[in-house]
């Protein structure tokens, strides 16, 4: 298997789905699913990776139509994850 699925957090950015992920100038995946978690405060997202790009703390860019915006790569389900700050 050359992607996983993995779970996405970008802040306060939106990142809409079908977005390219970025990391080091390379793609490496693209996003499936976004929406913003009243949970977690802060906009998720599921998305397809290469691996090697998978680790949870990755740091991954988005194309976005406003540019390029950060994401983290974060464990699933996202929902068990530490509530944002």
């Amino acid at each position: 298997v050359q992607r996983v699925l993995l779970g996405l957090l970008s802040g306060e950015s939106a990142i809409p789905p079908g977005s390219v992920l970025w990391r080091d100038g390379k793609e490496v995946g693209r996003t499936a699913s976004a929406a913003w978690s009243p949970r977690l405060m802060q906009h998720v997202a599921l998305a397809y990776v290469r691996r090697g790009s998978q680790g949870p703390g990755t740091a991954l860019e988005a194309e976005t139509p406003a540019g390029r915006v950060p994401a983290t790569v974060a464990r699933l389900p996202l929902a068990d994850g530490p509530p944002a700050r």
